[in-house]
């Protein structure tokens, strides 16, 4: 027999990436987190915690099409060719 199915609790919803830390650090709940974010988002009481079994995370560029550029287009070229040779 199946253990019962728990309700999910689900936390405050939040608009950016510094009030996450700041909930996480308050105890209001986990958050999942690139591993640059141990380097670069250092703060007292919080733990940056590795999982390898995980699939990778991917990213990309993202810009407003009103906005699309020659340099913009160069650009995202240049960060492909580096993610393809990486």
């Amino acid at each position: 027999m199946s253990a019962p199915v728990q309700p999910r609790r689900t936390g405050p919803s939040v608009t950016d990436w510094q009030v996450v830390l700041s909930l996480v650090a308050a105890g209001k709940g986990v958050s999942p987190a690139g591993v640059w974010a141990a380097e670069y988002h250092v703060r007292p009481g919080l733990v940056f915690v590795p999982f390898h079994d995980a699939p990778p995370i991917e990213s990309g560029l993202v810009w407003p099409t009103a906005r699309q550029t020659p340099l913009g287009e160069a650009f995202a070229q240049a960060v492909a060719a580096i993610e393809v040779n990486a």
